[in-house]
């Protein structure tokens, strides 16, 4: 959640900043358990996110002996850029506030909501904030599907060199089923290989069949499948 532009591989172990900000203890972010025991402790983790991959189900089960529980599954999915018709346009500011709203109520399937040690209206409070801080220059571009003349819609696009990212996709509640999501899907790729992408990556949830079949349908592939575990540190196993 604190990165906001595409990016190399960061170091592992990590702190994330933004999000011990958000939540108010010192989350930290691993996709190896070799040290990271001692690494949270000595680093006063509150919240420690691991990400494994799912072809690795010893690591997964030591991790859930020692404590780790099972939120989420993470999948990637990839394809090459290209041109595609789009209606889609850039946000403005008098988008904000509206988006924030939609973003409230569009993102329940991830893995904030799944850990019950977070409360939900937090849960909405972040992707608000993450989505006004996104509008605000934290994305490369927020692209706006309007429906009867009203933003309903959005997606944001982080671009780096040759490679660029789907970040935060939501669509309006009362408005699913109308093929807004494909057409911010369809005007992402489009924005993308117009300044430069060679190829452009999503992430969703493993659950969240809508997202996955809307993606498959603009013509990305899944490239990898890892699984979020949380564990609070303080807690016994």
């Amino acid at each position: 959640m604190s990165k906001i532009t595409v990016t190399t591989r960061n170091s592992d172990p990590q702190m994330m900043a933004w999000d011990g900000d958000f939540w108010n203890c010192r989350v930290g972010r691993a996709t190896s358990l070799d040290g990271l025991g001692e690494w949270a402790v000595e680093n006063t983790v509150g919240l420690m996110c691991l990400l494994v991959d799912a072809d690795k189900p010893a690591e997964i089960q030591e991790a859930e002996r020692i404590g780790y529980r099972f939120m989420d599954i993470r999948v990637t999915l990839t394809m090459q850029a290209c041109q595609r018709p789009s209606w889609v346009r850039l946000a403005r500011a008098e988008d904000t506030s509206k988006l924030q709203a939609i973003a409230r109520e569009a993102f329940h399937l991830t893995r904030f909501y799944a850990d019950p040690s977070l409360d939900d209206e937090r849960c909405d409070d972040l992707y608000a904030e993450w989505t006004r801080s996104l509008c605000a220059g934290g994305a490369s571009v927020v692209l706006v599907a309007d429906y009867d003349g009203m933003a309903s819609g959005y997606i944001t696009v982080n671009l780096d060199g040759t490679e660029s990212e789907i970040g935060l996709i939501a669509v309006a509640g009362d408005l699913r089923g109308q093929h807004l999501g494909t057409a911010l899907v369809n005007g992402a790729i489009d924005w993308a290989y117009a300044h430069g992408a060679e190829r452009m990556n999503v992430v969703t949830q493993g659950r969240n069949v809508g997202a996955l079949r809307t993606f498959e349908g603009c013509g990305f592939r899944v490239s990898n499948t890892q699984v979020w575990m949380h564990r609070r540190f303080g807690e016994k196993p």
